[in-house]
């Protein structure tokens, strides 16, 4: 009778503890999703700004001649991380 309370106690105690990862699971599923929207927002609000920029200073050269062909030298060398030729 004893080993049977035992049994049923433990058995118990292992349904709350499926229960309780179940919960816990859900919830790190619910802040897993809350922190990817949050990154996937700021990356296009940043993506956003760099094309902002980016139109700013290209619009004007449409208008010259010659300078845009100028103004894609000038910016892709300053993404150049080696030395050698970048174009």
């Amino acid at each position: 009778m004893q080993i049977q309370l035992v049994v049923n106690n433990l058995e118990q105690l292992v349904e709350k503890l499926r229960r309780m990862g179940g919960i816990l699971g859900l919830y790190g599923l619910g802040v897993y999703s809350v922190v990817a929207h949050a990154y996937r927002e700021t990356i296009d609000k940043g993506l956003q700004s760099v094309a902002k920029t980016l139109h700013k200073s290209i619009e004007p050269a449409w208008q010259q001649p010659g300078h845009l062909q100028h103004l894609a030298k000038e910016f892709f060398l300053e993404l150049c991380i080696t030395p050698t030729n970048c174009l």
